[in-house]
C-alpha cells in the first residue's frame, strides 16, 4: 500500500547453508527507504562462483526497524543453485606378471576427477575376463599358459557418476614355453606304445600322438589319441616341473614302414616342436 510519508526498514544479510567465512556471498545490510507513492525495492546480494560439486545453499535476507509500516514476512530465502558438474570415477587397467609361486598384488588406482564439498563412494567387484577367481588370480605358477585378464568393475556410485567402470587385470605369463618334447617307441608283440616327456609342464597338459602307415609313396594315419600328461616331478633339476605321457595302440597287422608322431595340444603360441619316430615292423 502506498504511503503519503517516506517509510523506512534495516535489511542485514544471515547464514543459512551458505556463510559469508566460506566465501559463499558477501554480506549487506542498510536501510531501504520507500518515498511516497513507491511500493518495491531491490537490492542486490554478491554470490561467488565457484567449480566445485556441491549441494544447493541457502541464505537469508532479514528485516527489522520498520518506520511507517508494519512487516508482515521478516524474512526472504536465497537459494545457491549448484551448476558444477558431478565428478567422475574412472578406473585404470593392470598388467603384472603372475610370478612362480604365492600371491602376486594387482594394484587398481580408481581417480576422482572434480573437485567436490561432499563425500563420494563408489562399489566394486570382480569377475569376468578369461581368468578364474580362487585359482588363477592372483596366484603364482610355473606352467606355461596364455595370458589371462580378471576384471574390476566400479558400480553404485554416489557424489558422482563412472565414466571408466571396468578395469582390466592381465596376468602376464612368466613361464618358460614347453620347447621340449620326447619321444619314443616301445613295440610289443601286440602293441606299438609312444612315449615320453614335455618340459616344463603342468597337470592338465596333452599331447597328441598318432600311428601312420607308409603306403604308396604317402603317410596314412592308423589310430591316433590324445593324451594327458602326469607324474610331475623336475627330473633335470631345473625347478621346471617335467611331464610324462603314454599313449598305447594295438599292433597293425602284416609289416612295413610305420611312424608315431606326438606334438602337444594348446594354442597356436603355445606349440613346440613336434616328434617323431619311423620305424619296421
Amino acid at each position: 500500500v502506498a504511503s503519503s510519508s517516506d517509510v523506512t526498514v534495516d535489511y542485514t544479510t544471515n547464514d543459512g547453508t551458505a556463510t559469508i567465512a566460506s566465501g559463499d556471498y558477501d554480506a549487506a545490510s542498510g536501510t531501504l527507504t520507500f518515498t511516497p507513492g513507491q511500493t518495491t525495492k531491490t537490492l542486490d546480494v554478491t554470490v561467488h562462483g565457484d567449480a566445485i560439486y556441491e549441494a544447493d545453499e541457502h541464505l537469508t535476507l532479514d528485516l527489522s526497524n520498520a518506520s511507517g509500516a508494519t512487516i508482515t514476512d521478516d524474512s526472504g530465502a536465497g537459494t545457491i543453485t549448484n551448476d558444477d558438474a558431478a565428478p567422475t570415477f574412472t578406473i585404470d587397467d593392470v598388467s603384472t606378471a603372475e610370478g612362480n609361486a604365492g600371491i602376486t598384488a594387482f594394484t587398481f588406482t580408481v581417480t576422482k576427477s572434480g573437485a567436490t564439498q561432499l563425500s563420494s563412494t563408489v562399489h566394486f567387484t570382480t569377475g569376468g575376463g578369461t581368468a578364474t577367481a580362487g585359482v588363477d588370480y592372483v596366484n603364482g605358477d610355473t606352467g606355461f599358459e596364455a595370458n589371462e585378464t580378471f576384471h574390476v568393475v566400479l558400480t553404485s556410485p554416489t557424489g558422482g557418476t563412472i565414466s571408466n567402470a571396468t578395469g582390466v587385470g592381465t596376468i602376464r605369463n612368466d613361464d618358460k614355453q614347453p620347447t621340449t618334447l620326447t619321444l619314443r617307441r616301445r613295440v610289443a608283440r601286440t602293441l606299438v606304445i609312444g612315449r615320453g616327456l614335455l618340459e616344463p609342464a603342468s597337470a592338465g597338459f596333452k599331447v597328441r600322438v598318432a600311428l601312420f602307415r607308409f603306403v604308396g609313396g604317402k603317410w596314412h594315419r592308423l589310430r591316433a589319441k590324445t593324451v594327458t600328461v602326469t607324474a610331475l616331478k623336475d627330473r633335470d633339476g631345473d625347478g621346471k616341473p617335467d611331464a610324462r605321457y603314454r599313449a598305447t595302440f594295438r599292433r597293425p597287422a602284416g609289416h612295413g614302414r610305420f611312424k608315431l608322431r606326438a606334438r602337444f595340444v594348446g594354442t597356436p603360441t603355445q606349440l613346440p616342436a613336434q616328434r617323431r619316430r619311423i620305424f619296421r615292423l
